[in-house]
This record gives structure tokens, C-alpha cells and sequence, in this order.
């Protein structure tokens, strides 16, 4: 017990500065907790660390980005080498050891990698992206401030001329068409319920008439008109009627006088051929090639047949 006293009294505070004293207190420090002996166990240690956590840091942001990553799977594996240099440097210092034997190094390193791999791992991981981060934040000094893009003054829109407005047709009224298709009409012995000049725009009856835009031609049903077709040549009108009525004739005729339905089409189409022939030859050729006309479905249909 005196002793601990002495030892007690000797490792108190010193209440007064005293250079004897405090050597004292300095002797008392290493006696009591080993003193800077410890130090050797620390330097090691701070040496691994540095060696295996902030030195591959350091490489791998200096280095170029077609290394980065093979930088990064050699740091990962660099614990591997530091322990196989221990236990190499281990052998050569203890060649007898048991230690040392090949079956015990296995273990040691099977014993390393079994419980070492998963804080490693994270600890790889964090560095990364230490070096991830450090690596943006020195391109983006690099770069430097980003400076606004000069003001470009904006092209002006040029915008086309507004395309023209059809001429105003003023060349003949409704009545002067319709009295122009009666008189067809009565050279080639058309019948008048079949001319296109009915007003009554029902049941798909054809009608013709003349507007500020030209000639007109539509079937209406029901005050609906479909298939509408639109000039401002005499020539062209005339020929529409004219195909328009030599196709109903030429069906009620033929419709008459044959006994299946597919003798029809052949029939229509010979007999609208013989009707224009006969009436006018330029009507007549350009029937032959006119996908638009009344019978050009019954052609398309014996083409493919």
C-alpha cells in the first residue's frame, strides 16, 4: 500500500511548475501506460493504410481515363500481394517454422480473403468514389468559369409568296352548261333522265354546274356529294358527261341480256367502247387509258382475272 501511494502521489498533477516535477510526470506517463513504445505498433498500421487507401487514391486521379479502371481492379487486388509479401518474407525468415509450411499459408491466406473480402470490397468502394468525385471536380476547374454564348441575332423569316388565287371562271353559267349538255344530248339520242342536269341531289344522281371556280361534276346522295371533280375546260366537262351517260346506257342495255353476273363486265365495257367510238375518237382514246372513268373497275377486274 505505500507504495501505491507514492506511485499515486507521484502520478497526480503537479500543482506548480517545476522542472524536476515534471520530468516526474513524464517518467510517471511511461511507467504507468507504456509510454511512446506503442508508437511501433501504430507507424505499421498508418503505414498500411497509406499504402493500400490513399496512395492508390492519389495514382488513379492523376492517371489517364483509359487506365482508370485497370488502376482500380489492381488496387482492389493489392491486398493479396501485401500478404503474399508478408508470408514470403515470413519463409525466408523462418524457413522451419510451422507456420511457414505450404498446408499452413493456404489456410492463412484462404483465412485472409474469407474475412477481409467484404470490408475490402467497401472500403474499394469508397475510394472510388473519392476518386470519382475528385476527378469531376478537377475537370470542372479545369475548364474554368462557362462563359454565356454571344448573342446571335436571329435570321429573318422570309416567308414564300402566297400562291395566287384561281382566276374567277366567268365563261358560262349553269344554265348555258346545261343547255350545252341537252344539245349533246340530242345529237346522239340521249335520253334526259340520264343527263346530269337533274337538281333533285339524291338516290347517286349525277349533277353538273359552273361556279366562280369552273366546271362541276359530283354524284350526290342523300345531299351529300362524293367523287367530285372540278376544270375550267368546256372539252373536259363534255367528256365527263358523255363517259357518265354511255356507262348507264351501256349497263341497262347489257343488263338485259345476259344470264350470269360475269358476263357482265366484258359486255359493259364493249358495248361504252363501240358508244364513244362512234360519237368522238378523241373521247373515245381517252376513255381506253382514263383511270378515273365509270367502267375503269370493270377493266382493272378483267386485267386481273
Amino acid at each position: 500500500m505505500p507504495a501505491a501511494r507514492k506511485r499515486s502521489r507521484a502520478c497526480s498533477p503537479a500543482r506548480k511548475s517545476h522542472p524536476r516535477r515534471a520530468r516526474r510526470l513524464i517518467g510517471c506517463w511511461r511507467g504507468c501506460d507504456g509510454g511512446f513504445g506503442g508508437m511501433s505498433e501504430v507507424l505499421p498500421l498508418l503505414g498500411t493504410v497509406l499504402v493500400l487507401f490513399v496512395v492508390p487514391i492519389i495514382l488513379i486521379v492523376r492517371a489517364s481515363r483509359a487506365r482508370l479502371w485497370l488502376l482500380a481492379v489492381l488496387w482492389f487486388l493489392s491486398p493479396l500481394v501485401v500478404l503474399a509479401a508478408v508470408l514470403i518474407e515470413e519463409m525466408a525468415r523462418k524457413p522451419g517454422d510451422a507456420a511457414t509450411r505450404p498446408d499452413n499459408v493456404q489456410a492463412t491466406i484462404g483465412f485472409a480473403i474469407g474475412l477481409g473480402i467484404i470490408p475490402w470490397a467497401i472500403i474499394w468502394l469508397l475510394g472510388m468514389a473519392i476518386v470519382l468525385m475528385l476527378r469531376r471536380r478537377s475537370k470542372v476547374e479545369a475548364a474554368g468559369p462557362v462563359q454565356a454564348p454571344e448573342a446571335v441575332a436571329a435570321p429573318r423569316l422570309v416567308l414564300p409568296p402566297a400562291p395566287a388565287p384561281p382566276p374567277i371562271f366567268k365563261g358560262m353559267t349553269t344554265k348555258d352548261l346545261h343547255e350545252r349538255v341537252r344539245n349533246l344530248a340530242g345529237q346522239h339520242g340521249w335520253a334526259e333522265r340520264l343527263l346530269p342536269i337533274s337538281y333533285a341531289r339524291d338516290n347517286d344522281t349525277p349533277y353538273v354546274e359552273v361556279d366562280h371556280r369552273g366546271f362541276h361534276m359530283a354524284t350526290y346522295d342523300r345531299g351529300q356529294a362524293y367523287g367530285q371533280r372540278q376544270t375550267q375546260d368546256l372539252e373536259e366537262i363534255l367528256y365527263w358527261v358523255a363517259d357518265q351517260v354511255t356507262y348507264y346506257m351501256a349497263s341497262e342495255e347489257v343488263a338485259r341480256g345476259i344470264s350470269h353476273f360475269d358476263e357482265f363486265a366484258p359486255r359493259l365495257l364493249a358495248r361504252q367502247d363501240s358508244m364513244l367510238a362512234e360519237m368522238n375518237p378523241e373521247w373515245h382514246r381517252r376513255w381506253l387509258n382514263d383511270p378515273a372513268s365509270h367502267a375503269a373497275f370493270y377493266r382493272r377486274k378483267i386485267q386481273t382475272s
